[in-house]
């Protein structure tokens, strides 16, 4: 048993340790106060960069996209566009006047027309247009929904299953027993700008999709919930949420689920439960494998109905 002068001691130490943290913490929310006070907003919308270099520039940059949404009532599927199908002229119906230009769309051009050409308040005639100031000329996209075919593909003659990483995606082919017969990784430059990484990716999904549509096998991926992934991010460490935020998971996901879509190609969503530490510790030293291949394979054998 311990004496009372001890458990005294004992109290009096974590007493004291306790108000150094208190203490601690209170000098760092005053010094955080001080800082906010001091420092303007940290957002700035059309970047930081160009606000210090050139106002010009910011102004332009800031304003250079506009985009009007679309309705199905009236005749031109938009309230401020309206593009004429026989003479392919496109008007805007500005404040001030009436500006109308020339235009050419190439993609989807008789997908576009029909819509427009639909009748009035029908569900499919709504059609959206982007505009882009790029100073000597202008670009037009016009976004309506896509109906797409059935997918040609299934998983009677096996799978592709991949496992999207940080700084590559491991790609995992299996015949109709769910037993490898291709194994391929795509890395991912991290270091690359917005723009390459975004064509990097682009071209990653047309790779994949090309895989499964000349297989004739369906694409398997994990089921994340993004929501989850950004509470837990909050109890992370800084230089972890910074990889995280920068690798984007869900933007890689996203096209390559477009591209299969798009090329008819089916894709199925798993349950992600423990498919790195089952890859690890089932597969890794039979295949002969690393642990992100392992985990593409469990993946691929969870979408055909297999029990890893």
């Amino acid at each position: 048993m311990k004496s009372l002068k001890c458990l005294e001691k004992e109290n009096q130490d974590m007493i004291k340790t306790r108000l150094k943290k208190i203490d601690k913490k209170i000098k760092k929310n005053e010094k955080q106060l001080k800082k906010a006070l001091k420092k303007d907003s940290s957002v700035c919308f059309g970047g930081k960069k160009n606000l210090r270099i050139d106002l010009e520039t910011f102004r332009f940059k800031r304003s250079r996209r506009m985009l009007i949404p679309g309705r199905r009532q009236g005749k031109y599927s938009n309230n401020l566009f309206k593009l004429n199908v026989d003479n392919e002229m496109l008007t805007y119906r500005s404040t001030q006047k009436d500006i109308v230009f020339k235009i050419q769309f190439h993609k989807y051009k008789d997908e576009l027309y029909a819509r427009v050409n639909e009748k009035h308040n029908s569900p499919d005639k709504a059609v959206a247009y982007e505009l882009m100031d790029y100073g000597e000329y202008f670009i037009v996209k016009a976004i309506f929904e896509k109906h797409m075919n059935l997918p040609k593909t299934d998983t009677l003659y096996g799978a592709v299953g991949i496992d999207i990483n940080v700084d590559h995606i491991a790609l995992c082919e299996t015949n109709m027993d769910g037993n490898i017969v291709l194994i391929k990784k795509y890395p991912i430059h991290e270091e690359n700008t917005k723009n390459k990484r975004n064509e990097e990716l682009y071209k990653l999904a047309i790779e994949i999709m090309e895989q499964c549509k000349s297989k004739k096998k369906s694409l398997v991926v994990e089921d994340l919930n993004f929501k989850q992934l950004k509470t837990r991010m909050l109890y992370r460490p800084k230089k972890e949420n910074r990889t995280l935020s920068s690798f984007a998971y869900k933007k890689i996901l996203e096209k390559v689920e477009r591209k299969c879509l798009m090329n008819e190609v089916d894709v199925i969503k798993v349950d992600p439960k423990n498919t790195s530490k089952i890859g690890k510790e089932k597969y890794t030293k039979i295949k002969g494998l690393s642990v992100h291949y392992c985990a593409a394979y469990v993946i691929n054998r969870r979408g055909m109905g297999f029990v890893n």
